[in-house]
C-alpha cells in the first residue's frame, strides 16, 4: 500500500516528466532519477528539489543526501517522519 508521502513524490515526478512531454504514469520504486532511468537533468532535479521543499516542507538535496532512485527519496522522508 502506498503512503502519502510516496503518492505526493511521485505525483511530482509524472507533473516534472509531462512538462518534458513525457506521459509516464507509473513511477516505480526502483526507478533510477537520472539518465538511466526517468531522465531527470540537472534543472528537472532543481525543479524536483524545490517542488518536494514546498509540498513535504524539507527536501534531501538540501540535506545533504543525494537521492539516485524513487525508493531513496521515498526513504528520506519516511525515516524523517518522526523528527517532524
Amino acid at each position: 500500500m502506498k503512503s502519502e508521502i510516496e503518492e505526493k513524490i511521485k505525483k511530482i515526478l509524472v507533473d516534472i516528466l509531462k512538462d518534458k512531454g513525457i506521459n509516464k504514469l507509473t513511477i516505480d520504486n526502483d526507478d533510477s532519477l537520472y539518465e538511466d532511468g526517468l531522465g531527470l537533468d540537472s534543472m528537472d532535479t532543481a525543479i524536483f528539489s524545490a517542488m518536494l521543499e514546498n509540498e513535504l516542507g524539507k527536501d534531501p538535496y538540501s540535506s545533504n543526501a543525494f537521492p539516485r532512485k524513487v525508493h531513496e527519496v521515498i526513504n528520506f522522508y519516511q525515516e524523517s517522519e518522526t523528527e517532524w
